[in-house]
């Protein structure tokens, strides 16, 4: 979605039209946006395969393509969706291939798929911490957790600053949110159990500062820009 925000206001000067295709919404607004034409499709796999089953789309034109976010897509278990969407794909294309690392799962599939490629690569190939960023790792006991958290929140929140909190399971991100509430703060929260719809309502809240505490499981963990978050707990 904020692909499709960033591609439909620069696609605005040159007429070129762009629509976004994601799962956890209805299809039938999206069949009809296809219908409409767009030159430009931006899309997570799943939803993909979804309409091209069903007739609705056709793979066989495209000839641009671009994996964003790639290593994590693999990771996700999205290597059997990116093949059968490559493979659908017209021979004679560009691909480009974004991923914040370079695993051999993104190396293998580069090769697979890639003729002759040209990397480039931004900033050190060595992974490193942000400078900028303050890390701070704590040890305790999951007993201790609870009482913890609201000691930092005491200590660096003052119920306007944005902070974010991420949580590993989807059950302990919706506790995790109501301990937080019961404390007296404003927070919201994002998992998979939530709808795409609900999601996308949190995530505006936070960004635009109505509810300044996220709590999130790692959906939240790559590709998000949300500026102005001053601390975050994981």
């Amino acid at each position: 979605m904020q692909s499709e925000d960033v591609c439909r206001v620069a696609g605005a000067e040159i007429g070129l039209h762009s629509i976004c295709i994601y799962g956890g919404v209805p299809k039938g607004p999206q069949k009809q946006a296809i219908r409409d034409g767009a030159r430009v499709v931006i899309a997570t796999p799943g939803r993909v395969l979804d309409l091209e089953q069903e007739g609705a789309i056709s793979l066989s034109g495209v000839t641009f393509m671009i994996l964003d976010e790639a290593d994590r897509m693999l990771d996700m278990g999205f290597e059997k969706d990116v093949r059968s969407i490559i493979s659908s794909t017209a021979r004679e294309r560009r691909t480009v291939m974004f991923s914040a690392t370079w695993p051999d799962t993104v190396r293998k599939l580069a090769s697979e798929f890639l003729k002759q490629p040209v990397r480039v690569n931004i900033g050190s190939e060595d992974l490193a911490a942000n400078v900028r960023v303050t890390q701070t790792v704590e040890v305790i006991d999951e007993t201790q957790k609870p009482r913890r958290l609201p000691q930092l929140l005491t200590k660096y929140h003052n119920k306007k600053n944005r902070v974010l909190v991420f949580c590993l399971y989807k059950k302990e991100a919706a506790r995790v949110e109501q301990d937080i509430q019961r404390a007296g703060y404003t927070a919201i929260a994002i998992h998979g159990d939530m709808t795409q719809a609900a999601r996308t309502a949190a995530l505006a809240q936070f960004k635009e500062g109505s509810v300044p505490l996220l709590v999130a499981t790692d959906v939240a963990a790559r590709g998000l820009d949300i500026p102005d978050v001053e601390v975050g707990w994981g």
